[in-house]
């Protein structure tokens, strides 16, 4: 059944009426789940308005939130094109809570302040189209690029980097070693890589580098890959 995150759950407008309406081509009668706060509920089509969907709002289907997961925040290194957005979609399938472009010095890709609304805009649609896919519960948000001295490491009780010149120290090691995280941040580079002077910075502010394993991955693969491996570990 098709999921839409909703301000009220009585009434659907703007781009998603549109869905609805012209692409999905649901009829009155027909049933969506409706994501607020989240939590889900069954709603059934009443009517169509010209610019909104009415609701008729059926059962709570409630919370699937484990409390126990942590709450894992990519912080990706800026790459070229159009990577980032496909870095953003399968984050959110894969269960991230937050998502920070990292402007780091091997960065190829610059985004301007001019282009930073627009594309927070772009990347929010992705962001809400990937977690009305995969089951999510609310929308994970992608901040906008900063420095990594803009950002603030005592949010999180796990830090992590993601370096390829890292020969003793698995992820999966340092995953042992922490048993209920209720956060964790998770640093990858860009095609460049991270350099020494960005690496020892990091670590000083409470950053263990780990391995990904003996083959180097693409920066578009490295999150998912760390993702995957950090929801598996404590699920």
């Amino acid at each position: 059944m098709n999921r839409f995150f909703v301000e009220n759950t009585d009434e659907i407008s703007g781009e998603d009426a549109h869905h609805i309406k012209n692409v999905l081509r649901l009829k009155e009668g027909d049933g969506i789940i409706c994501i607020k706060n989240k939590k889900e509920f069954l709603c059934n089509i009443d009517k169509f308005e010209k610019n909104s969907i009415i609701l008729r709002v059926g059962e709570a289907l409630g919370t699937k939130i484990s409390e126990e997961k942590p709450e894992i925040t990519l912080m990706q290194g800026l790459p070229k094109g159009d990577k980032l957005e496909f870095i953003i979609e399968k984050a959110v399938e894969t269960g991230v809570y937050e998502v920070i472009p990292l402007k780091l010095s091997r960065s190829i890709s610059k985004v301007s302040d001019k282009d930073v609304e627009k594309k927070l805009i772009r990347w929010g649609k992705i962001s809400k189209s990937a977690a009305q896919q995969s089951n999510g519960l609310f929308i994970p948000r992608v901040t906008e690029p900063k420095t990594i001295k803009q950002l603030d490491f005592s949010k999180y009780d796990l830090k992590i980097i993601c370096y390829e010149d890292e020969k003793k120290t698995r992820l999966k090691d340092i995953l042992k070693k922490h048993k209920s995280p209720k956060s964790i941040a998770i640093i990858i580079g860009p095609e460049g890589g991270i350099s020494k002077e960005e690496i020892e910075f990091l670590t000083k502010n409470g950053f263990s580098p780990a391995s990904l394993g003996e083959r180097i991955l693409r920066t578009e693969t490295a999150g998912i890959y760390g993702m995957a491996s950090i929801n598996y570990h404590y699920s």
